[in-house]
């Protein structure tokens, strides 16, 4: 098996490390991901970046995502690899994904661990 460590992403390749798929509520109470079936997106962190595809007149396009970054990919993109995470005390999942196929990139805000974005205008 390959350790993450190892991997270097080429082109516009991203590798994640999938969060496990239960996840708790607001409240604190955790939904196993077996409940959950019909959701087809998951969170992954970014764990490494390729230098970025080139675009037609040669030019290399800058990935948007950067080490570290909260992602959400859906479920069925990217290729799932077998590798082994010694730093780890679980199960851990590793997936290579294009970064067109990542969906959004969660930001959380330090002082409440919150979304940072308004959907909507505020009244001013």
């Amino acid at each position: 098996m390959i350790r993450p460590e190892e991997i270097r992403p080429i082109r516009d390749q991203v590798l994640l490390r999938m969060h496990p798929g239960d996840e708790a509520t607001g409240g604190g109470i955790i939904i196993p991901a077996i409940v959950d079936q019909d959701k087809k997106e998951k969170r992954a962190v970014v764990i490494a970046v390729g230098p970025g595809e080139h675009n037609k007149r040669g030019i290399r396009l800058e990935p948007t995502v950067k080490v570290g970054d909260d992602v959400i990919v859906q479920e069925w993109g990217g290729t799932d690899l077998n590798t082994v995470d010694i730093d780890s005390d679980g199960d851990v999942h590793h997936r290579m994904i294009r970064e067109r196929d990542i969906q959004c990139i969660i930001e959380e805000d330090e002082d409440d661990n919150g979304p940072t974005g308004q959907t909507e205008e505020s009244p001013g």
